[in-house]
């Protein structure tokens, strides 16, 4: 009798491992189907996410994305007004504790600002986001939808400081 009730629980624990798997199997695709890259985007739609055209004179658009820089913190490196390229660099250092035992994270952003017709300037925006791993700078890439928000975010805000 205890043999039958031995096998009879295996056969239920291979029976749940099966329906277990199965389910894991047909979850997986959703589930993986949900986190998209930067790099899974084609170029067309990097390039649709990076690039805004504002109706305002290249004068008037350069001054609006410093002003954008520097309501987020972003410290700027270089800057050559004539070739319209800003190269910046914002840093997140959290205290010692959570450094050690977190990380810090930084993005960098370049920016390439030309005046395509006159009152059409356009800014393409390129960011990369770096995490520090413990022992060196290894480069993140966030969830398509995450860098796409933050990209909208700047262009918003460079339009809000447009008027």
């Amino acid at each position: 009798m205890y043999i039958f009730l031995h096998l009879n629980m295996l056969r239920k624990s291979v029976m749940f491992q099966a329906i277990a798997v199965f389910t894991l199997l047909a979850i997986l695709p959703v589930l993986t189907a949900c986190y998209t890259t930067m790099s899974d985007l084609t170029p067309e739609e990097r390039e649709s996410m990076e690039t805004r055209t504002f109706l305002d004179t290249y004068d008037g658009v350069f001054p609006a994305v410093l002003r954008m820089f520097r309501v987020y913190r972003y410290t700027i490196y270089s800057l050559d007004k004539d070739a319209g390229i800003i190269e910046t660099h914002w840093e997140y250092n959290p205290p010692a504790m959570h450094q050690f035992a977190y990380g810090g994270s930084r993005r960098r952003a370049c920016v390439r600002i030309s005046e395509v017709e006159p009152n059409h300037t356009r800014v393409n925006l390129q960011l990369s986001t770096e995490v520090w791993d413990g022992y060196d700078w290894v480069i993140y890439e966030p969830p398509a939808a995450e860098i796409w928000e933050a990209y909208d975010t700047y262009f918003a805000t460079i339009g809000e400081e447009l008027g």
